[in-house]
């Protein structure tokens, strides 16, 4: 019988990292490089002599610089090494260096070496070194050496770039920072110290906003805090700076705003709201395009300033919500009436330059409101300033990545304003304030921007699906009174067939192509489109329907078809009811795939009864003399006409 193991009992031993033998690469470049340059500062690291230890700091700070030294560096335990020894050293510039390196460190070796810092605890230092910079930066700053004054501001930018790199690195990440300064706050304090304080640490302040910009991004709890202590005043009064510190600011603020619901709410937080920040952010869309413009990296870049602008219009459009009567669900009552039939405020427009329309949009914008005034405010903001930088750059013709991307973020903005503004009640007179802003607007883009992509060839099947996102969700607030150009409507049949040749993305499919052209055409066709605009809609929708007898009645295309042509054709006072509806036998073109449907969607039980119960009288008397012969799909729609007319002759 074999022996059992001996416990062991006691904690476990665990080695010594500094203690491991490493061997030198199989380079023998590398192994040149590590053992003139490498190894001695290493060894010095660990000297008894402060200014060996300082200088070898400083060192392996430059040493850092390189990729290939930096590889060699960490094969000797650097990590470990600054750890337990730099960072806590009694000379001051050996801690700058080491939290120096640390900060490089996780800026270059990315998001998995962060986590392995946090794993090592880098949190618990970085407090302690916090509160030490804190006590010197707020207590006798002025009267320090020069030399440890530069030593003192090294260490905060370190820390606070250290702690905006952390955040960024992943969820988790963040977590921790949020966890630890919920237990010590010193890293926040600093951050917030380096918002507020003039000198000598303002030229921090934009890493410092950036850090807690992130920080705040869906935490409620730091947000709250925040927005009590006293640095909230500084951030505010940076919202108006027309440079990267400005941009950071509405960025913070928002993420406050959302986090205490304000921006859903329209309540504003000490006087401001998401309407203050978007002058800010419509001016930061259109930086000088000049390569001289450009001071540095970072957030001097201002293309990188742009896209957060961007961002941030998109997440305020995104958290617009004013919606004071719960509107049911679409999906399953699509065929009923969506507005009175008195409504006016989608009267047409003629085509006008663009000049004359951002005159209406001034004149819109400087109207008083009445209700959901805080709303209101935003909607007027994005409308007057927003919405035509977004455009300009929404057209832009790419020349490399960077155009391609700004324009599909810029796309992505748009599409989320205007998605918000679609799902409110614009029939509710509660939101008649919000009509009026957001109407015009609409308008506007359409004209500005829809109708000149349009008449481009969008062979990138990708940005059209962005396009035409953005068509859906200005048709379903504009409706038959779209202000479309000729053929606009058959463009987005041309997309719909183009798409079928593509594979299905692995997303949701009723976010493809096809569905959202399916979706515009919809809202294009209804009440009071002209009639001939109305037909071909409905036509290619029953050719959608007719061609899919063996379509799953889950099919994206298959559903969407019919929800909009039960929203179409749910009105019988409607012209296009009767002729266009019932004059090309839409009811019974089909009948078996709309028992199927049937089936499997209430939806669908409620529009075929409505729709048998208000047929217009005289195919009520077609179907009574003729029986069930005219209602046969075989039938054809000019012999089924011979016989109405027939039929409907007065007998002698």
């Amino acid at each position: 019988m074999p022996k059992s193991r001996r416990s062991r009992g006691g904690p476990r031993q665990l080695r010594d990292p500094l203690t491991r033998i490493v061997k030198p690469p199989s380079d023998p470049r590398l192994a040149a490089l590590r053992q003139d340059k490498v190894l001695p500062v290493v060894e010095d690291l660990s000297s008894s002599d402060t200014k060996k230890r300082s200088a070898a700091a400083i060192a392996a700070a430059s040493l850092a610089q390189d990729p290939e030294c930096r590889r060699l560096l960490l094969r000797e335990q650097i990590v470990h090494r600054l750890s337990n020894r730099s960072i806590t050293d009694v000379a001051l510039e050996t801690r700058a260096a080491a939290w120096g390196i640390f900060q490089l460190l996780a800026k270059e070796q990315g998001d998995d070496f962060c986590l392995h810092l946090l794993r090592q605890d880098i949190l618990t230092s970085m407090d302690d070194a916090a509160r030490v910079t804190l006590h010197k930066l707020r207590s006798n700053f002025d009267s320090l050496p020069k030399a440890e004054k530069s030593f003192v501001i090294s260490i905060a930018a370190s820390l606070i770039s250290l702690a905006t790199t952390l955040a960024e690195a992943c969820v988790d990440a963040m977590n921790a920072i949020v966890a630890a300064i919920a237990e010590n706050d010193s890293i926040a304090k600093l951050l917030g110290l380096a918002v507020r304080h003039p000198s000598p640490i303002a030229n921090l302040r934009a890493d410092a906003l950036a850090g807690l910009m992130m920080l705040s991004e869906d935490n409620q709890q730091f947000s709250k805090e925040f927005a009590r202590c006293p640095h909230f005043r500084s951030v505010i009064a940076l919202k108006d700076k027309e440079d990267a510190e400005g941009v950071l600011a509405c960025a913070l603020l928002h993420n406050i705003f959302v986090a205490l619901d304000a921006s859903t709410t329209g309540v504003r937080v000490m006087g401001v709201g998401d309407a203050n920040l978007v002058p800010t952010l419509a001016k930061a869309i259109s930086p000088p395009t000049s390569p001289d413009t450009v001071t540095g990296g970072g957030w001097s870049d201002p293309v990188k300033s742009q896209r957060l602008a961007i961002q941030v219009l998109a997440s305020i459009g995104t958290a617009i919500n004013n919606s004071p009567v719960e509107e049911p669900n679409p999906r399953y009552i699509g065929w009923l009436p969506r507005r009175a039939e008195d409504d006016d405020f989608d009267k047409p427009v003629s085509d006008a330059d663009e000049v004359d329309m951002m005159n209406d949009l001034d004149r819109v914008t400087d109207s008083e409101s009445n209700n959901g005034e805080d709303i209101v405010s935003v909607f007027k903001a994005l409308v007057k300033t927003a919405l035509p930088q977004l455009v300009r750059l929404s057209r832009l013709e790419p020349s490399g990545d960077n155009d391609a991307d700004v324009r599909s973020l810029a796309l992505s903005a748009l599409s989320n304003i205007a998605w918000s503004a679609s799902v409110i009640d614009l029939a509710d007179r509660r939101n008649a304030a919000i009509r009026r802003v957001w109407v015009p607007g609409a308008r506007f883009l359409w004209q500005q921007l829809i109708s000149p992509l349009l008449a481009t060839d969008m062979a990138d099947l990708a940005f059209a699906a962005q396009v035409t996102g953005l068509a859906w969700a200005l048709a379903r607030v504009l409706s038959g009174k779209t202000p479309l150009k000729a053929g606009e409507h058959a463009k987005f049949m041309a997309l719909y067939r183009a798409s079928k040749d593509e594979p299905s993305p692995d997303s949701d499919p009723f976010q493809s192509l096809g569905t959202k052209c399916i979706g515009v055409l919809g809202h294009l066709a209804r009440d009071p489109a002209p009639l001939e605009v109305n037909r071909e809609i409905g036509l290619f929708l029953m050719s959608i329907i007719s061609a899919a007898p063996k379509t799953p009645v889950t099919s994206a295309h298959l559903v969407e078809a019919f929800d909009q042509l039960f929203g179409i054709y749910a009105n019988e006072q409607h012209a296009c009811d009767r002729a266009v509806f019932w004059e090309e036998n839409f009811f019974f073109q089909n009948p078996e795939l709309g028992d199927r449907i049937a089936k499997t969607a209430s939806s669908s039980i409620r529009f075929a009864a409505h729709k048998k119960k208000h047929a217009p009288l005289d195919w009520r008397l077609i179907r009574e003399r003729a029986g069930q012969e005219a209602w046969r799909p075989s039938t054809s729609r000019k012999h089924l006409r011979e016989k109405k007319e027939s039929w409907l002759k007065p007998r002698r």
